[in-house]
């Protein structure tokens, strides 16, 4: 009977410890240490530590870049300061158009305007010429120079730094300006002009040659004499349209060869930057006329 008994308790007592082994898992169920996935690393993507490997130059310096440790002339810096204050006289443009062109004339014959002539920095430097030696106007040695008007094409007048207009003989100077010419259907130039050593766009109405200026509305005008006049943009001149030099015979690849609509009239002028510039104008004559 006892033994019987014992069995009994000690199965009620397994039955409880099966039981409460049952309800503790229920309630504190234990977390599978083992992943069924493999957890998800996020790592920081390394910023790219830049390189001095310099970019392939594909093209001459820009002709705006300023020389290296170049200090500007005291005297261009002041001029082209002064004529600033004239061109922003916008109550005389608006309200007189035409006392404001003559004060722009009046301007270029007393002190000449900035235009781009070819230019040696050392002559130009001794004889005192105004210009900006600080940024050349394109790759060649091409500078803005205050020039006020070429002199019978064998010189030209500049501002120097006493603040004089000066007359020098072009090539011996160290200045020079360029030609543009009209050639004739067989490519025999039969009229020039004295221009600024300048790519244009050019323009010509008549015998006259036109190129815009830094000034909003005016218009450099070139006569086929060699006068100089700054005017009111005339709308009614033709521009010249560059093209391919074997369209205008006696115009090779080194001038700029220039026509007006259906190749009526033809131009080359030489290339302001290119060494062939320095050579060409070694010959220029004075202006013919038909």
């Amino acid at each position: 009977m006892k033994r019987k008994t014992f069995f009994t308790v000690a199965s009620i007592l397994v039955v409880l410890l099966a039981l409460s082994a049952f309800f503790a898992k229920k309630l504190n169920p234990v977390k599978d240490e083992t992943p069924t996935h493999a957890p998800v690393v996020v790592a920081a993507t390394p910023i790219p530590t830049p390189t001095n490997t310099p970019l392939a130059q594909v093209s001459p310096p820009s002709p705006s870049v300023q020389h290296p440790n170049c200090t500007i002339d005291p005297a261009y810096l002041k001029t082209r300061q002064e004529l600033g204050v004239l061109v922003n006289d916008h109550a005389t443009r608006l309200s007189n158009p035409a006392l404001f062109v003559k004060n722009m004339q009046k301007w270029k014959t007393e002190h000449g305007l900035p235009l781009a002539l070819q230019l040696d920095d050392a002559k130009a430097s001794g004889e005192n010429i105004v210009y900006n030696n600080c940024r050349p106007s394109c790759a060649g040695h091409v500078y803005q120079v205050f020039v006020s008007r070429v002199v019978g094409g064998k010189a030209v007048e500049v501002l120097d730094r006493s603040g004089k207009m000066k007359t020098l003989p072009l090539r011996t100077s160290g200045l020079e300006v360029s030609t543009l010419d009209e050639i004739n259907k067989k490519g025999v130039p039969f009229r020039s002009w004295f221009v600024p050593s300048d790519n244009g766009p050019w323009f010509i109405k008549g015998n006259d040659i036109y190129i815009g200026l830094d000034i909003e509305g005016l218009q450099l005008k070139i006569g086929s004499r060699g006068d100089w006049t700054v005017v009111a943009k005339d709308v009614t001149a033709v521009k010249l349209t560059e093209t391919e030099a074997v369209k205008v015979p006696g115009c090779t690849a080194d001038d700029l060869c220039l026509v007006t609509e259906k190749n009526a009239r033809r131009f080359r002028a030489p290339k302001p930057c290119s060494p062939v510039v320095r050579h060409a104008l070694d010959s220029v004559t004075e202006p013919r006329e038909n």
